[in-house]
């Protein structure tokens, strides 16, 4: 029983002492992470951009090819 009793008292202090200063790491990990990544809207701005420009190029390179079949 005394061993048992034992590894229960140590753990109880891992859990006690070690395990909230991991949590916290790892939450403060996770905060930077979420601080870096781009707001939605930045996002949807971005895609609107991405998407005009596409379509620009597409239409450029219609034209690119409609000037070269013309000479």
């Amino acid at each position: 029983v005394r061993p048992v009793n034992e590894r229960t008292e140590r753990l109880e202090v891992l859990l006690e002492n070690d395990m909230p200063k991991q949590i916290k790491t790892l939450a403060e990990g996770h905060r930077d992470i979420l601080d870096r990544l781009p707001e939605a809207e930045e996002i949807d701005t971005l895609r609107n951009r991405v998407r005009t420009l596409e379509r620009v190029v597409t239409g450029h390179t219609s034209e690119i090819n409609d000037l070269k079949k013309a000479n």
